[in-house]
């Protein structure tokens, strides 16, 4: 069967145009198909093993610098784990002055720090993610302001990715967190760090 010259054609030759959405649309026919990436998306995965409370808050001020307005940062762990003392200290390194307070109740509390806003958001209590939906927070992740969320799991599928995952594993002694980032570069040197 011979092979369709349109199709070959549209598959090599200088002549293709870029359109809207990464699409490479050839002028001589009617296909459309991705466009590569000069580069492939940046994904790091680390796992830091953390013995105490103070290599946790080592471990949020080191991440702290990696922090921009418009990403998200998950955290992913049973109670108790450490999850609001590492937001404490990725807030104190970014610049809050004042106290932290666990979200468990409020939901959300916000933070007016130099770089934007900040909203750190406990969806522990949530029972669905249709109930997180209708709590109408779905408007902070607009792209702006810094959102840290501790339960992730418990808002469904209307989060957007995260750039930055933070999961504790189950761990004999300390504490052990696997980073998981999309997007971003993890600073050098984190405590506790190894591959994988």
């Amino acid at each position: 069967m011979p092979q369709d010259s349109r199709a070959t054609a549209c598959t090599d030759g200088p002549a293709a145009g870029f359109g809207r959405h990464g699409l490479r649309r050839r002028p001589d026919c009617d296909c459309i198909q991705p466009v590569p990436s000069s580069s492939p998306p940046v994904r790091n995965v680390l796992t830091c093993h953390l013995p105490d409370p103070a290599a946790t808050e080592a471990l949020g001020r080191a991440l702290a610098p990696a922090l921009r307005p418009g990403m998200l940062v998950t955290l992913q762990g049973p109670l108790g784990s450490g999850k609001t003392a590492l937001v404490r200290a990725m807030l104190h390194a970014l610049g809050h002055q004042g106290r932290v307070r666990s979200p468990t109740y409020t939901l959300v509390e916000e933070y007016q720090l130099p770089q934007g806003p900040v909203y750190h958001f406990d969806f522990y209590r949530f029972a669905t993610g249709s109930e997180a939906d209708d709590a109408g927070f779905r408007e902070h992740f607009d792209g702006r302001a810094l959102c840290l969320v501790e339960w992730p799991e418990q808002a469904g599928a209307w989060l957007p990715p995260a750039q930055l995952a933070v999961r504790w594993l189950p761990a004999a002694e300390g504490r052990t967190l696997q980073l998981e980032a999309h997007g971003m570069a993890l600073p050098e040197g984190l405590p506790g760090a190894r591959n994988g």
